[in-house]
């Protein structure tokens, strides 16, 4: 299988296209953007969480710890005393950082059921219910984060098959399949889970009718199409916008010359 720098190369490089493209026909900030990005090279290295040792998990249930902590600090903030919310916090982290990891670590395995496309697809939808209920984002936003996370744990998954081929040696290695698939058959009741996970994400997600409009409007490939290699010169306009600079820096330097 691919490792995890090939894994993350993939995921950003995927990412940066997608981020670009996005850049190019849409009206978001370039922080969202560079935010879409982080969230796709996040997924592309999502999948080896169920690797116990691994980087990618160690991450993130670090990250998910202090994110559960501060959850349940805001939902208390109202309610509770500094003192009471500090140790709430705390346990809140050590639970999940031990407990809930513990847990996790025991019933998966390396290549089971975290390595399946309904697996993406609960990454992706976990991202949006994520995204509207802990940073309060629009409906678009959310969904176009849990795009991102999904693209990437799916480059993952493709990276994982490709090397699961042997090119030279014109053969196909155990690992096939393993990767790229709709569950895990010596799991089905995990394969079950994960399908009533992703079921009842996306019922609890916002609307994605917003979403899907933004994303199948024709006006944006369009724009893509027609942008998508030079009409005249290469880099014209960078050319011209280093020229500037260059002719201003020099016209400075002259001016302060004696």
């Amino acid at each position: 299988m691919a490792d995890f720098k090939t894994h993350l190369l993939g995921a950003a490089l995927v990412s940066g296209v997608m981020a670009t493209g996005m850049a190019m026909v849409s009206q978001s900030e370039p922080r969202a953007v560079l935010g879409y990005f982080a969230l796709g090279v996040a997924g592309g290295i999502l999948p080896d969480i169920d690797a116990n040792s691994s980087i990618p998990i160690r991450i993130a249930f670090k990250l998910l710890s202090a994110v559960s902590a501060f959850v349940v600090v805001f939902h208390f903030a109202a309610a509770l005393s500094l003192l009471e919310l500090v140790l709430l916090g705390v346990g809140a982290y050590f639970l999940v950082r031990h407990g809930v990891f513990s847990v996790f670590t025991r019933f998966t395995r390396h290549r089971g059921v975290i390595h399946s496309i309904p697996a993406a697809l609960f990454a992706g939808l976990l991202s949006v219910l994520i995204a509207v209920e802990v940073f309060a984002a629009s409906s678009v936003t959310a969904w176009t984060a849990g795009l991102f996370v999904c693209v990437g744990f799916l480059v993952h998954l493709i990276l994982d098959e490709i090397y699961s081929v042997d090119l030279l040696g014109i053969r196909i290695k155990r690992s096939f399949g393993s990767a790229l698939n709709l569950g895990a058959p010596s799991n089905p009741i995990g394969t079950a889970l994960l399908y009533l996970g992703v079921a009842g994400l996306y019922w609890l997600a916002p609307p994605i009718d917003e979403f899907a409009t933004a994303v199948t409007d024709p006006a944006a490939y369009q724009t893509l199409a027609e942008r998508l290699h030079p009409s005249d010169q290469w880099f014209e306009n960078v050319w011209a916008e280093l020229l500037a600079t260059v002719r201003t820096a020099a016209q400075t330097v002259a001016s302060l010359a004696p």
